[in-house]
């Protein structure tokens, strides 16, 4: 009984060490995205303060870009603050295709940086409130092609927060370099359209980020529709290794 008394306590200990941890953090992540949603805000609509920004961020010289990706980090952790107005001061500051470059590492890190957090705190807290076999009701969770397909398809996606989509991928069978990939192919076109616009803001021609927008967008309504389709097609490019063994061992 003393042990289990013990084991109970330190649970208790942990579960408290772990609830204080989160809400400091949470209540760290509401106070920066207070702070910074409307300097972001600015940055986005008033040219002469992003000329500034953008000004301050050049005086760092070989640091800038250093600067511009823990920015996009950031961004990415509390989510709800745009990516955009990142995206088109690294246009301003950096030819397009290193501006491409920093752009892509920063949303990587970003997410790789959610993923991390989400696995040491997010799991385990969230398990103390729902069985962790529950989850395994929701079949699509645990189908990893079909997920990587819907999370493709919604990244690709114009205008809507690509963010939030990497706290979702430690509670699916998707596989962290799986969705690097999908995450660098799907935001890819929408981050050079961000530079191409940063790049040339000054004369204002963005027909050709609205012509590549439409086409990504029905790319990504027809890989919406067409999940299924798609998951089927890659099933039988991309067999299961433990279907292929199976079927190995039947040979035999």
């Amino acid at each position: 009984m003393d042990d289990i008394e013990k084991q109970k306590k330190q649970k208790r200990i942990r579960l408290i060490i772990q609830i204080i941890i989160i809400v400091f953090l949470l209540a760290s992540a509401v106070g920066f995205t207070i702070y910074l949603l409307p300097i972001f805000a600015k940055i986005q609509k008033d040219e002469a303060f992003r000329n500034t920004v953008a000004s301050h961020i050049s005086r760092l010289g070989s640091w800038s870009w250093i600067a511009l990706i823990f920015i996009q980090i950031v961004q990415a952790i509390l989510c709800v603050i745009p990516a955009g107005p990142v995206v088109i001061l690294t246009g301003m500051l950096y030819n397009s295709f290193v501006a491409v470059i920093i752009t892509i590492v920063g949303q990587t890190l970003g997410a790789l940086a959610i993923i991390c957090l989400v696995k040491i705190f997010g799991k385990s807290f969230i398990g103390y409130f729902i069985d962790p076999e529950s989850t395994k009701k929701f079949t699509i969770l645990r189908d990893r092609k079909r997920c990587c397909v819907l999370m493709f398809s919604y990244l690709l996606i114009p205008v809507l927060p690509k963010d939030p989509i990497a706290f979702i991928v430690p509670f699916t069978e998707v596989k962290i370099r799986d969705f690097i990939w999908i995450n660098v192919v799907a935001r890819l076109p929408m981050t050079f359209v961000s530079v191409y616009f940063g790049s040339s803001i000054i004369d204002g021609d963005i027909s050709t980020g609205f012509i590549i927008g439409c086409i990504v967008a029905a790319i990504s309504i027809i890989c919406f529709i067409f999940n299924k389709q798609i998951t089927n097609l890659l099933d039988k490019l991309i067999p299961n290794k433990k279907e292929s063994t199976l079927e190995g061992e039947k040979k035999e």
